[in-house]
């Protein structure tokens, strides 16, 4: 009894937030040094990271047919549709074909903007408004703060040369999407509704 130690709940909670920071960083790492058979040489740091941020926010959503689909043995599908330049579309294609993104509960898939209406996430770095109605039901990414739009769910932006992001909760709650706790620590959260 004199050897034994109890643990806090403070210290498990810090063990995960590392764990959680530790798979990002490997990710990040992964992107860094792997060696991806596109044209991504012509792709900023910064946009490799948008693309890595972009799949792993998959991860930690559920979508409503998700729920529906828990009992199937059938992953669900998610399409994350992308408004961007050819490089960025390539890059983040060969990235969602990696193991990580390859569950046994999602299947994520790239696809263009313009080639499908069927998607659960968009992501745009020009201005959306002409799009809008399009995009009403799905978790809607944008590229920075300038495209400033009520409807995005998640919007990117630097903040002491570091790329963060901003989740708005009610834009979320407006796609019946719901988001781990996990990545709202990550998050500048917006909790005001519009």
């Amino acid at each position: 009894m004199r050897n034994q130690r109890i643990i806090a709940p403070n210290i498990i909670f810090d063990l995960l937030k590392r764990l959680l920071a530790f798979k990002i960083v490997f990710l990040l790492l992964s992107i860094f040094c792997g060696s991806l058979a596109t044209a991504n040489t012509e792709l900023s740091k910064e946009s490799k990271l948008k693309a890595a941020y972009l799949l792993n926010f998959t991860l930690f959503m559920t979508w409503p047919e998700q729920t529906s689909q828990a009992a199937s043995s059938s992953p669900q599908r998610i399409n994350v549709c992308v408004q961007a330049n050819e490089n960025f579309f390539e890059f983040a294609s060969a990235l969602s074909k990696g193991a990580k993104f390859s569950t046994s509960r999602k299947q994520i898939h790239i696809v263009k903007f313009t080639q499908s209406a069927d998607c659960q996430m968009t992501y745009i770095q020009q201005d959306a408004s002409v799009f809008l109605q399009r995009i009403l039901n799905n978790v809607l990414v944008v590229d920075n703060a300038t495209l400033n739009t009520e409807q995005a769910a998640i919007k990117f932006f630097t903040d002491k040369r570091k790329l963060r992001f901003e989740i708005n909760l009610p834009a979320l709650r407006r796609s019946d999407v719901t988001v781990s706790s996990e990545l709202l620590k990550l998050a500048k959260v917006n909790r005001d509704v519009n």
